[in-house]
């Protein structure tokens, strides 16, 4: 799916369409979601029910929705290729674009590192008493006992 050099335009910045629509999909779609959501919802489940953790999903996604549509006006609006550091090259100036690019890559180490320990070992399960009766959710559990 790669073009030669000799294919690419003349214009300095210009891209270079190397990838298809459907490959630039799936590219976002790995950067935004990585790995850690699909290891660490038992435990929103687990803290915030089954409601509190489908809200907090259906928000984090509405925001998600919001951020990338300021990334599409962007993009309209500077086609040219470097993506973030030049937005903030033009928005803030050089030394500021650069302090700020660097912070940025910074975030992308920070969510790899954040991605690969989000599988911690399993907690241990608690043994259940007579007595208990409620989990933490508030939900009823049918006694053992006959």
């Amino acid at each position: 799916m790669t073009k030669d050099r000799d294919d690419a335009p003349e214009q300095e910045g210009a891209f270079v369409k190397a990838l298809g629509t459907l490959d630039a999909l799936f590219i976002g779609f790995g950067a935004m979601t990585g790995f850690g959501w699909s290891t660490l919802t038992g435990g929103w489940i687990d803290s915030a029910c089954t409601v509190g953790a489908l809200l907090a999903m259906i928000c984090g996604g509405i925001l998600m929705a919001l951020v990338g549509l300021v990334y599409s006006e962007l993009v309209a609006a500077m086609p040219q290729a470097g993506g973030e550091h030049n937005y903030l090259l033009r928005g803030l100036g050089p030394r500021a674009s650069t302090i700020g690019s660097w912070a940025i890559a910074g975030g992308y180490v920070a969510v790899v590192l954040f991605e690969a320990v989000s599988t911690p070992p399993p907690p241990p399960r608690p043994t259940s008493s007579p007595g208990s009766s409620r989990s933490a959710c508030g939900a009823s559990r049918a006694s053992t006992s006959t």
